[in-house]
């Protein structure tokens, strides 16, 4: 975080990382729900 330009950015990339950790995680408990076949 050296930059402001970098901090904005690295909000939104938390935000994206965030997004992607919860689409995860709600596929994996649908896959144990299922019996871990897809």
């Amino acid at each position: 975080m050296e930059k402001g330009v970098d901090a904005g950015w690295s909000v939104r990339q938390i935000a994206v990382v965030l997004g992607r950790s919860a689409s995860t995680v709600s596929r994996e408990t649908r896959l144990e729900q299922v019996g871990g076949v897809e």
